[in-house]
């Protein structure tokens, strides 16, 4: 059992960080999402070490401010949930009320705190005993041991409650557009395996700290405790993993938008999207990804939108396109963006593909490079290696398919026109 906890302890940690590295830069609830995982995570870990550790130097450290963050897990659930069902993750001034109780009992456990360490490792030592006189300890100064920890289930249970009212709200609703369409579905299934989940854990939570206030011989307190436990644990993995199921949750895009909004494109025929709109007019591509900015602007934040631009810019004046090793990996280590972020960006916000994008300055490349008359002094295959196309037959494919011709056309109308 001790090993469990400290296992799901860590995974739910492992998971917060993934949730933050993949939505980095990135306007999405997951940011909620991630600190859930997060100090529930910590809350398990500090649970690990009380009940289970013989670790004096341990337990004095996790006895302190950790059992506080516990009264983060509600409110972090409740706006992920609320930013996913109003589409918005904005906070108003009332929202840091759910904070309130968080700071009550931050504000009493600071003279524990930063009170003696000897103190403290007299405090860790009954812990670790069977003998639970802690719990008539004044560790708190503001709030009594029996309601800051009488009410954290029902604290828990509460945030359960309200989570449930906002998906009600949301999806009883018979009118909702695109109710029938796979994003739509998807999200429902997610936040109701998401709240079905939490609130069995605030159930089984509810029994365990009865038994905590009940009981006073750690050993006891264990053996009556263990199923509840066990099944708190085997239910927190199942969250942890049936996270893992929904891969565009856990990334934090959307795997379709209803197509008919306009301004709106779903992944798969933004794959497909025409290569005309490589020949719009500066006016036309400013006024199409005016509307693009608008349509993803709940998707990435501007800021994070002209990131991306200004590195594509910097690759364009530094000529990096022509190196055979320049590809989206590449983009990713200079940019520091994720791999996902970029191809979402190309195929919806830029409507082509990063291959398109690349072989289409590559191209631009070459006809500079002939009406220069550099071309001259090199043959075709070299001015391919020059563009960054490592065969010729490539480099002739690509032209062809963005100018009409072949190189070799294009140099005798180049020429003859002069």
């Amino acid at each position: 059992m001790d090993y469990i906890f400290l296992f799901i302890s860590i995974l739910g940690l492992i998971l917060a960080s993934l949730i933050l590295f993949f939505n980095s830069g990135y306007r999405s609830a997951n940011l909620y999402l991630a600190g859930f995982f997060f100090f529930i995570s910590l809350y398990l870990l500090d649970t690990y070490f009380i009940l289970f550790s013989k670790s004096i130097f341990w337990v004095t450290i996790f006895i302190t401010l950790i059992p506080t963050f516990f009264f983060l897990i509600g409110p972090f659930s409740f706006f992920y949930v609320r930013s996913i069902v109003r589409d918005s993750t904005s906070l108003n001034l009332l929202d840091y009320l759910h904070f309130g109780f968080f700071f009550i009992v931050l504000l009493g456990s600071l003279p524990y705190t930063f009170s003696s360490w000897v103190k403290r490792e007299e405090v860790a030592k009954l812990l670790i005993s069977n003998h639970w006189e802690i719990k008539h300890l004044r560790l708190n100064v503001l709030v009594p041991n029996f309601i800051n920890q009488g009410f954290k289930p029902l604290h828990w249970l509460i945030y359960g409650f309200i989570n449930w009212s906002l998906l009600y709200n949301k999806y009883k609703k018979s009118n909702i557009q695109n109710k029938n369409s796979l994003q739509f579905k998807l999200i429902k299934k997610w936040l109701i395996v998401f709240n079905i989940n939490f609130t069995l854990l605030g159930f089984v939570l509810l029994f365990i700290m009865t038994y905590y206030l009940v009981i006073d011989d750690k050993a006891i307190f264990l053996s009556h405790t263990y199923f509840f436990l066990l099944t708190f644990s085997i239910v927190y993995i199942l969250l942890n993993f049936s996270l893992l199921l929904f891969p565009q949750i856990l990334y934090g895009l959307p795997i379709e938008q209803d197509s008919t909004n306009p301004g709106t494109i779903s992944q798969n025929n933004a794959q497909n999207i025409d290569l005309q709109f490589l020949e719009l007019t500066n006016d036309e591509k400013t006024e199409s990804n005016e509307d693009q900015s608008q349509t993803y602007s709940k998707l990435f934040s501007v800021e994070y939108i002209t990131r991306i631009d200004n590195y594509l810019i910097k690759c364009e004046q530094e000529e990096l396109y022509n190196s055979p090793e320049f590809n989206l990996n590449s983009l990713v280590v200079g940019s520091n963006i994720p791999l996902h972020h970029l191809s979402f960006y190309f195929n919806n916000y830029k409507k082509l593909k990063f291959t398109d994008w690349r072989n289409k300055l590559r191209i631009e490349y070459a006809c500079r490079a002939i009406q220069s008359g550099n071309f001259q002094s090199i043959t075709l295959e070299a001015l391919a290696n020059q563009c960054g196309f490592t065969a010729q037959s490539t480099f002739i494919r690509a032209f062809k398919f963005f100018v009409g011709i072949t190189p070799s056309e294009y140099i005798k109308q180049y020429d003859s026109s002069k």
